[in-house]
Order: C-alpha cells, then structure tokens, then sequence
C-alpha cells in the first residue's frame, strides 16, 4: 500500500487513471485502517493533501461528505 499509494494519487489528480481512490482512503474499516497504520506522519499528510484537494473538485461532489469525515476522524489526527 506505501508503495503504490502515491502512484494511485498522482493518476487520480491528474485524470489519467479512475479508480476511486477516495473510496479507499475515506470508507475506513478495521482492515484499512491496518494497512494506513503503517504509515509515516509525511505520508498521511499527503493523503490529507490529496483529500483537500479532491474536496474542490466538482468530480467528487457525491464523496464530499465522505472525504470530510475520514479527514476530521483519521487523517487529520
């Protein structure tokens, strides 16, 4: 997960790859959170990074309220 991350990102903000990403950085269940546990402070702050930058975009208008939960709840601590 560490390693592909950043490539997933990058292909979502530039629109070359739809794989709803935000969907797995947002629904966190128990196995997910496992994986992001892993973590360095610097990569959460890039998924939080990645996080707000998605919440201006009119394509994931539908996911606002997710996004805006998964940063308060986890990425953002």
């Amino acid at each position: 997960m560490r390693f592909h991350l950043p490539a997933f990102l990058i292909a979502e903000l530039e629109e070359t790859m739809f794989m709803s990403t935000e969907f797995h950085l947002t629904q966190l269940d128990d196995f997910k959170l496992s994986k992001f546990s892993l973590f360095s402070n610097d990569q959460k702050r890039a998924v939080e990074a990645f996080l707000w930058e998605i919440l201006k975009d009119e394509n994931f208008k539908y996911s606002h309220e997710h996004i805006s939960a998964a940063l308060e709840d986890y990425w953002m601590k």
